[in-house]
């Protein structure tokens, strides 16, 4: 989204991503230009390791070919960050969900420990070989703070999703009739990947005590992953719980929620959250990541510590008990997104941003040409 709007401000953007298989090495989509570098998937992270030679080869190769500016790199962890290292000469902006193994995690012990490490490695030389650093949220700016980014380097910059194309999925199937769900019944709704980061396990014992709170209401759950067993049992075990696998009309499935749930144990900016708030949604979610800048407690949700069963559960149960304060939480969350998180903002703090990147380079460019000439009138160097 924000590609499509700088180009269409008359901006040129081109992109460089990972390659999976089967697809080309060079596309298009709505006008945007994306040279795709081969890459693996290795089972154990699930996440693209790039070809180290052919990313730096395809980034020189953009960079002369369409004469580029500015490189703006995204995701402090991923490979496609990695030529911010080597290309000193360039403008370069850098903008971060989170930290590896600090305020980021993946859920699993090693694979976190692994990415602490390279935090404090390969990490912080990618966060100081660039101009400055954009984050979704301030609770993640203080992390940068107390790893030695100088605040003036840090900005923070939300995002919205497409609302458009995201209304689009709406097949207006009636999904509490299909289901059999009386329309006094609550519906919790959790839509996200099944894995141990988005708090799958907690959110199961959660089900149970609401469950036995309150046996009226109804857990939907929406999504796959490896934890979708563990799901699946859970649904077998109690049928408060409702498994709908991996949905495209997720519209549909809010419309027929009261409720969404966030347990997750790290996050950037939850698209899930974004879209639960142009649905009227009201929001319980764990203070990870950006969140507590969209999810403001009393106000537009209800905010609880990551990890605690007890708060999960007394939140959840406040709602299910208050259907006013579900009504005025939601409203009150789609408006902070309709303002707060406008893309038309957005864009104009991240051209500010380019122009500010560039001023300084030209700056620092003047300064070093000052420098030379009082050195060569003062026969400091040899030419």
């Amino acid at each position: 989204m924000l590609s499509k709007m700088l180009m269409e401000r008359g901006h040129k953007v081109y992109a460089i991503t990972s390659r999976g298989p089967g697809m080309p090495k060079l596309s298009k989509i709505d006008g945007l230009i994306i040279h795709h570098v081969d890459s693996f998937l290795p089972h154990f992270i699930n996440y693209p390791i790039l070809n180290l030679a052919s990313l730096m080869k395809t980034v020189k190769h953009v960079i002369r070919k369409y004469k580029i500016d500015i490189l703006h790199f995204w995701t402090l962890e991923f490979p496609t960050t990695w030529p911010a290292l080597f290309f000193r000469n360039m403008p370069k902006l850098l903008t971060i969900e989170g930290i590896p193994g600090i305020n980021w995690f993946y859920g699993k012990r090693l694979i976190d420990i692994m990415g602490l490490l390279y935090s404090f490695s390969v990490g912080k030389l990618i966060l100081n070989s660039v101009s400055d650093i954009v984050v979704f949220g301030r609770s993640i700016a203080s992390y940068l703070i107390k790893l030695g980014i100088s605040e003036e380097r840090i900005h923070v910059i939300p995002y919205d999703i497409n609302v458009d194309e995201f209304l689009a999925l709406d097949d207006q199937k009636d999904v509490r009739f299909e289901l059999g769900l009386k329309d006094d019944q609550v519906v919790i709704l959790f839509v996200g990947r099944l894995a141990p980061v988005k708090g799958v396990r907690l959110l199961l014992k959660v089900a149970e005590k609401v469950l036995k709170i309150h046996p009226e209401a109804r857990f939907l759950i929406v999504g796959s992953g490896p934890l979708k067993e563990l799901v699946i049992n859970a649904c077998r075990r109690n049928p408060g719980i409702i498994y709908l696998g991996y949905r495209e009309d997720i519209p549909s499935i809010m419309r027929a929620a009261d409720i969404l749930v966030l347990p997750s144990v790290s996050e950037g900016l939850p698209l899930v959250i974004l879209e639960a708030g142009h649905m009227g949604l009201a929001v319980v979610a764990t203070d990870v990541g950006a969140v507590p800048d969209i999810i403001i407690n009393g106000k537009t949700g209800l905010l609880v510590n990551k990890g605690s069963l007890k708060q999960l559960v007394k939140a959840l149960s406040l709602l299910i008990e208050d259907e006013n304060l579900r009504k005025r939480l939601g409203i009150n969350l789609k408006k902070h997104i309709e303002t707060y998180c406008r893309w038309d903002m957005v864009v104009d703090k991240y051209e500010r941003l380019y122009e500010r990147i560039l001023e300084k380079k030209q700056n620092c460019a003047l300064t070093y040409y000052e420098d030379l000439t009082r050195k060569i009138r003062s026969h400091r160097i040899s030419i």
